[in-house]
Formats: structure tokens, sequence, C-alpha cells
């Protein structure tokens, strides 16, 4: 790069290069990981695509290391040289030297979220070598996991993350909250996709908070007049909902149906479940919306043929406008349903949730019990799984403007994949 000194340019080669590394090892981690991930009934519980999908998201990332290394002036080939243990005394030296400076802020009881955030690094921390990072309690106190994992050590946001947040193609892909806990949980057992979505979102926060402040600008809406405003929101009064139901070795909870007193064993979907149920929620509307278009295509020719109002000019303008629709839709049904009347949302979120029907795990029989589920209690389960599914309590007090009376508002904060773009600053 022109203009930089050639230390500063060496100290970022460095870095690319161990970015590049990290890359090439999180490929074979995420690979591993998927390809050994299975359903309950034996079968692979991501298909090839899925896979194939992840390693091209961390390739595509590893490619803009790439790009940069070459920007510094660095050579490719040296670059994807891999690193020779010519000196393994030295490393494992260095190793040890990580591993007993890091700085560790434990605290021994889950705790609400406004707690955890006290404890920002402080100057001499970040002078330390090695990683900085925290202990961070988990809304569902481990009772969600085999493994009963309680807390999670996640690392402070770097600079070097911020190349993530303001990454457009992840945000294209919806993948950049994915990358950044990628990078943050520091040797956790489970995958960011398998993290319960309540603790998935408490570490977020945690992020979010500890990295760019309490400050969380949003646009309420005054529930008195209707109108608009900019408020702020403080994210240290974002608590943990509570929760204290028990789980058994695998994870799961128990619920008995109130009319065929069936004995249901469930889980609290993960992050990956509501992925996944939000493309096939997604592939369901748009053959449910085919099916709708070819219904209005028919009810248009049966109105236009029946109206006797209707003179030739108008008549020729609505045929064009329904062959455009038809030709649409028919290029679309080459790889969709049209005869899909309505989506499957509930009984799909439940064939996910439900692992045990009466001691029974067979996802056949599961599939079929759901769908002829007596009505009162499939909304008795659905409901008990709303009330007690553990995560964090987004309903939070913002001050109304003086303009519009003063006093305070109440708001349910939408959080989504920008919140690391939306500050005060």
């Amino acid at each position: 790069m022109p203009n930089m000194p050639e230390e500063e340019r060496i100290k970022e080669l460095k870095l690319l290069k161990s970015s590049y590394e990290m890359y090439e090892k999180s490929k074979i981690d995420t690979k591993t990981k998927m390809s050994q991930k299975m359903n309950a009934d034996g079968s692979p519980f991501y298909s090839g695509k899925q896979i194939e999908d992840k390693l091209s998201l961390i390739q595509g990332m590893q490619d803009d290391v790439v790009e940069k290394y070459q920007m510094f002036g660095g050579n490719v080939d040296d670059l994807k040289k891999k690193k020779r243990a010519s000196k393994p005394k030295q490393a494992t030296v260095m190793d040890l030297m990580n591993s007993h400076q890091e700085t560790v802020i434990s605290k021994p009881e889950p705790q609400p979220v406004q707690q955890i955030q006290k404890q920002a690094p402080q100057p001499e921390q970040m002078q330390q070598p090695g990683v900085i990072y925290d202990v961070i309690p988990l809304p569902s106190k481990g009772e969600c996991y085999p493994n009963k994992m309680s807390n999670i050590k996640v690392a402070y946001l770097t600079a070097y993350d911020e190349n993530i947040l303001v990454s457009p193609n992840l945000y294209r892909d919806n993948k950049v909250l994915d990358e950044i806990l990628r990078n943050k949980l520091i040797n956790s057992p489970i995958a960011p996709e398998d993290l319960l979505q309540g603790d998935r979102d408490a570490i977020i926060l945690w992020l979010r908070a500890t990295g760019y402040g309490n400050d969380f600008p949003i646009t309420a809406t005054d529930n008195e007049t209707g109108k608009r405003f900019e408020a702020v929101v403080d994210l240290s009064k974002i608590s943990f909902k509570p929760f204290n139901l028990k789980g058994d070795e695998n994870g799961w909870f128990d619920f008995t149906t109130p009319v065929t007193k069936d004995k249901i064993k469930f889980k609290f979907l993960t992050s990956g479940d509501n992925d996944y149920l939000g493309k096939v929620d997604e592939e369901e509307r748009m053959e449910a919306s085919l099916g709708k278009l070819e219904r209005i295509s028919e009810d248009i020719s049966y109105m236009v043929e029946h109206d006797s109002t209707l003179d030739r000019e108008l008549k020729k303008k609505i045929f064009d406008a329904q062959n455009a629709i038809n030709e649409w839709k028919d290029r679309v049904s080459e790889t969709q349903e049209t005869d899909v009347p309505f989506t499957n949302i509930i009984t799909n979120r439940m064939q996910l949730m439900v692992m045990e029907v009466n001691g029974n795990r067979d996802r056949k029989f599961i599939h079929n019990y759901i769908m002829n589920m007596n009505v009162r209690d499939s909304s008795s389960f659905r409901k008990y799984v709303n009330d007690n599914e553990p995560g964090l309590d987004y309903n939070v007090e913002v001050a109304r403007p003086e303009s519009l009376g003063g006093g305070t508002v109440s708001v349910f904060l939408q959080l989504d994949q920008y919140l690391f773009l939306n500050t005060s600053e």
C-alpha cells in the first residue's frame, strides 16, 4: 500500500496471514461438524448443498483476505504455505503463554445482561498478549444442551471484526452474525448454529453493548397519538426471561397433552433450526403464491368473459396483463409446485420441536401424530413452549418527547443483523 510505513505493512501482512489460516481451519472444522451431525433417526442433519453453501461462505471470506494480502504487497504463494513445525519447542511455549495470559472475568451465577456489561476490558488488559474475553451466562442455564453448558467464553470485538461487520455480502446472505459468533466464541463445544436462539441473542447483545455501548437508537410509535419519534433504548435494561425448567440428558423437556394425556418430549429450537424453518417457509409461501396466481388468472378470465361493460380495448389490456402473469407463473412453476393453497408453518415448527411421543422416537410416527393432533392439545403445547422458552425480555420503556406529553412509552425491541451498524455515534 502506498504511503504506509514498512513496519505497519509487515504487521498487516502477518495479521492477514493469521486470518487466512483461521479460515482454512474453519473450513475443515465446519465440514467435519456438519457432516457428523445427525437427526434422531440417524439420517444426516445437513444436506450436501447446505454444507457446500457454508464452506462457500467461508471461502469467500478467505478470498477477501487473499485480495487484501496482495494489496499490501504480499506473495500469495507465501500466504498459502503451511506452517512448518521446525521449532516445536518455541510453538509450545507460545501456546502456553497465550493460555496463561488470557484475561478471564468469571461470574459464578447467571446474571441479567445489564450486570454482565459492566466488565469492560481495562487498558492494561488490552496490552497483554492473548485473547481478552469474558464468561457469559446463558438464559437457558445449559438445560437445553446435553453437556449442560450454562455459560460460554466470548472474546471482545476487535478492529479486525469490523471487516466482517461492514461486509455487504454477509448482510445480503444474512450471515454476518454467524461469522461474528464463529470468530468470538472461544473453545465452544457448540457451533453457533447449534446454540439455542435465546442464548445466541444474549451473546450477540453482549457483543453489541460492550463493543459500541448500551445506547441503541430506534424509531418508536406513541401509543396514544400514533406519531413516530426517535428514541434511545438502554441495552443494559434488557434482562433474561425467567427460566426454571429442567432438561433431561438430551436437553429435552416433558409436556403432557391436556386432552389425550400423551407424553411428549420436546426441544427448544436452535438458531440453525430457525434458519431451516425460514427457508422452508419461504419455499412454501412461493408455492402457495403461485397457486394463488393461477386462481387469480382463472378469476380474471371468468370476470372479463361475463362483464358486458368492458370494451374491446380495455379487455385487450386486461388480457395482456393476464398473459404476462401466466408467463411469469409458468417460468417459476418449472421448479415449484402450484397446487399448494397454504403453508405448514405451525406443523413444520412442531415437527422440529417434538422428539418423542409416548416413548416413540420414529420420525414418521411423530409426523403423523402432529398432523392429526387434537387442536386443543396442539395449541396448549405451543403456548407452553412459547411461555417457557429461555431468552431475553425485549419489552422496554423509552422516553417520550415532551412535545408528545413526556413520560415513557412501552416498546418491544426488534433486533436484526444490522444492530452493529445502528449506533448512536
